[in-house]
Order: structure tokens, then C-alpha cells, then sequence
């Protein structure tokens, strides 16, 4: 599997208050240039409003798009797998090689 460009546009999720909830975060590009350097990289508004439809923040001012949510005893790893590649730019999501 390869991931193509733009490089700075992942998403990841991580569980956490003892597995009790999850914590996913796209980025923005807010964190791609050093400090004070004018922003060079920012999803389309296509992309954010994705974002937003699955319950990401919108706001890319400060830091990265994120959402905090409970998760069951038993989480349904297919569904946040579904989630995460939903979150993916269409060009950074995984495809077959070979």
C-alpha cells in the first residue's frame, strides 16, 4: 500500500481515559511551516467540510482539525477504520500496489 501526496495531510486516532474514549486528529497544515512563516499548506474547503460532516472541528487557525468522542467496551475497528479513511484526502488514501 502507498500513500501518495499532499504529505502532511494524515489523520490518526488514539484511545485514551483508560479506553474509554478516542481522540482523532486531521491535519491542518497549521504545523507544516516553522513558526511565524506564512501558511503554505491547508486542505481544500471541500475537504474541511468533510471533516466536519464526520464531527471534526473546523477551525484551522490554532491547530489541527480534532474530535474527542466515547467509545464502547467493545470499539468497532472497522468503522473507525472507516472513519480514518473517510478523513484522508481522496489523493492521500491508501491504494493497492503491485
Amino acid at each position: 500500500m502507498t500513500l501518495p501526496s499532499p504529505r502532511w495531510a494524515d489523520v490518526q486516532c488514539v484511545f485514551h481515559d483508560i479506553n474509554t474514549r478516542m481522540l482523532c486528529e486531521a491535519a491542518s497544515g497549521v504545523y507544516f511551516d516553522k513558526v511565524g512563516a506564512p501558511r503554505t499548506a491547508r486542505p481544500t474547503p471541500e475537504a474541511i467540510a468533510r471533516l466536519g460532516r464526520l464531527g471534526f472541528s473546523t477551525d484551522d487557525s490554532t491547530e489541527n482539525f480534532s474530535f474527542d468522542v466515547a467509545i464502547p467496551k467493545t470499539p468497532d475497528y472497522p468503522a473507525i477504520a472507516d472513519l480514518l479513511l473517510t478523513a484522508l484526502p481522496k489523493q492521500r488514501r491508501p491504494r493497492a500496489i503491485g
